[in-house]
């Protein structure tokens, strides 16, 4: 099955369904679970039916280092506004992590992005009835926002994974059931909507803290405060500050990695340099000391060499993931390695 959200016909078929939707919800008046779809953006599609955490699965994302501070630096030092410069900055940033021990959904709509949180670009969407879960004892939080759980949530045969078209080899590899595959050509909310209308669900619109109010949505509201769920926000909640005292040790480790492959590369030896790699890899993003110094480097060697230099140790991570072969946040922590030198030409 395709949506195809350039479709006039398809798309007039949705605002027919939407309204006729809206309109039955408003006379029942009240939602029960089976009103509401779990929803979640996603780079990884479900393994064996699990949607896991971040913690327990090899993942990797570009963050806001020193590295990304000196970059943004030089390009800026030669001219170039943010609008120019915020993709290349981002394509001379090395992979680091985030440690996650929560699995995140929206309630009736797509996740926007924020300057918390960026989720464009991200391929695949996981659509769960929420009926199966209302009473799920992993339930950390229940915001229309945000609603987590803690490790992972098993899917329900009526699980909908939707899919750009452009990947559907990719859930032929992995062979996901392909009952549970609806591919979409387009843009990915308003495909989003259209999935949802077709479960019988009337899709909303979610903010960065809340889902916009609409004639529906205090349907929802009402219904978490009648089933008493928590409503902690995840960033003031228990789970997070423990999770985040992880993520802390980890970008360490990533840092620690990067420096040393980065001056590896650059002078065949770290020996002589294992204090300014300990150094910048406890760095803060606005430690200028550290920024200076690879701002020095940078420039000895070119921007052209620095840049060839990251995309080949990002591209050594991630072949790595690709093959299987790479150690999740949870290993790491335990003591596994993070070595990708064993294919590098110095």
């Amino acid at each position: 099955m395709l949506i195809d959200t350039t479709n006039s016909t398809q798309l007039q078929e949705f605002e027919y369904l939407k309204e006729k939707l809206t309109e039955e919800k408003l006379q029942k008046g009240e939602y029960l679970a089976s009103d509401i779809a779990l929803v979640r953006v996603t780079s990884y599609l479900p393994k064996n039916g699990f949607v896991s955490a971040i913690s327990n699965v090899p993942f990797v994302e570009r963050m806001n280092d020193v590295s990304h501070a000196a970059v943004d630096q030089i390009l800026e030092e030669q001219g170039l506004t943010w609008d120019d410069r915020k993709d290349l900055v981002r394509s001379l940033t090395p992979l680091s992590t985030q440690y996650r021990s929560s699995v995140h959904f929206c309630l009736n709509g797509i996740v926007s992005s924020h300057m918390q949180g960026d989720f464009e670009g991200n391929p695949f969407v996981i659509i769960e009835p929420f009926k199966y879960h209302e009473n799920d004892e992993n339930i950390l939080a229940v915001r229309g926002e945000d609603t987590y759980f803690k490790e992972g949530l098993r899917l329900s045969s009526e699980a909908i994974i939707l899919v750009d078209e452009k990947y559907a080899q990719k859930c032929l590899d992995l062979d996901i059931d392909s009952k549970q595959i609806i591919f979409y050509r387009g843009e990915q909310k308003q495909a989003v909507d259209m999935v949802l209308t077709k479960m019988g669900i009337v899709p909303e619109l979610i903010g960065k803290d809340y889902i916009v109010d609409s004639c529906t949505s205090r349907m929802i509201r009402d219904f978490i405060s009648k089933k008493g769920y928590p409503e902690d926000k995840h960033c003031y909640s228990e789970n997070y500050a423990s999770d985040d005292e992880k993520t802390v040790i980890l970008w360490q480790k990533y840092a620690e990695n990067f420096y040393t492959y980065l001056y590896s590369t650059i002078y065949g030896d770290v020996m002589d340099n294992k204090e300014e790699i300990q150094y910048l890899s406890r760095a803060s993003y606005y430690d200028q000391k550290a920024i200076n110094i690879l701002i020095n480097m940078i420039k000895r060697i070119g921007i052209e060499s620095y840049q060839n230099i990251v995309n080949n140790y990002n591209k050594s991570i991630m072949d790595k993931i690709e093959s299987g072969d790479y150690p999740n946040n949870n290993d790491i922590l335990m003591g596994a390695s993070l070595d990708i030198f064993s294919d590098k030409t110095l």
